[in-house]
């Protein structure tokens, strides 16, 4: 079912290496973050950049708002 994923929400570092280790280190998702803090766990685990998705201030509807951003770019993505 992990490999049907195009976002996950991070709510800490904790949760960002769950799903590394479960997922074979698949970082070919959108990763919609509570906060800087996860936000900069993805990019100490070399997450590009353009897959990373944070709130400037952490809390529910910051989060709401950047799975929508995640949501947005999936959607502009050329498709193969």
């Amino acid at each position: 079912a992990a490999k049907r994923v195009e976002i996950v929400c991070f709510a800490s570092p904790s949760s960002i290496n769950g799903w590394l280790h479960n997922t074979g280190n698949n970082k070919d998702v959108m990763a919609a973050c509570i906060g800087e803090t996860s936000a900069q766990a993805c990019r100490e685990q070399n997450w590009n950049e353009s897959r990373i998705f944070y709130p400037e201030n952490p809390g529910m509807e910051g989060w709401i708002t950047a799975i929508q951003e995640a949501r947005e770019t999936i959607i502009k993505m050329p498709h193969s």
